[in-house]
């Protein structure tokens, strides 16, 4: 008769001991191992989305193989800008480096985008690198490197355009230089 009663208990008991071992180990697979990572060119993309539109247009996270080391193109008023995204500390503001080496290079990285931008007699206006690290709000929110390239805190992304946005802005320039862009990318026809 105890066998009858014991042998029922030990299932019971392994049964409950390994549903709660399974129970853990989905428990413990479902924790993240490790924080995900924050994808910088996906911080200036939210930055960039709260632009208005008109007279903004953005193309975003365009990728490497398009237009070399460009993550998005802001057009608007302040012109055809090239961002690229760096997560780190803005550099302190220095004296603008307008050695021939450092304009070559900021040449360079806009060579991409300036081919696109041919076919309508385009260029572009700026390379702004948006630095995603602390910010510091004492300070402006870009500073000038080199001709044609900024230091801009990517906090402030949206306030550097705003202060370099000119009223005589072309709507309609401003579409046509968007379409362009996103058609020398290879994407679909955003105004067709």
């Amino acid at each position: 008769m105890l066998t009858g009663i014991l042998f029922p208990a030990i299932l019971i008991t392994a049964l409950a001991v390994g549903l709660f071992v399974w129970y853990r180990r989905r428990m413990d697979a479902m924790k993240p191992d490790t924080a995900r990572a924050v994808s910088g060119v996906r911080l200036t993309a939210e930055r960039c989305r709260t632009l208005p539109s008109p007279p903004w247009r953005v193309v975003y996270e365009i990728g490497s193989d398009r237009l070399d080391d460009i993550d998005h193109v802001v057009i608007g008023p302040a012109g055809v800008i090239a961002i690229q995204t760096v997560l780190a500390d803005r550099p302190v503001p220095a004296p603008v480096d307008d050695t021939p080496a450092r304009v070559a290079r900021s040449a360079i990285a806009r060579a991409s985008l300036d081919e696109a931008l041919a076919p309508v007699g385009a260029t572009c206006d700026a390379l702004v690198k948006v630095f995603w690290g602390t910010p510091r709000p004492d300070e402006p929110a870009g500073h000038e490197v080199t001709t044609k390239e900024w230091a801009v805190e990517g906090q402030r992304l949206d306030a550097w355009l705003a202060e370099h946005a000119q009223p005589t802005s072309n709507p309609t320039r401003i579409d046509q230089l968007w379409q362009t862009v996103t058609l020398g990318i290879g994407r679909p026809d955003p105004l067709g």
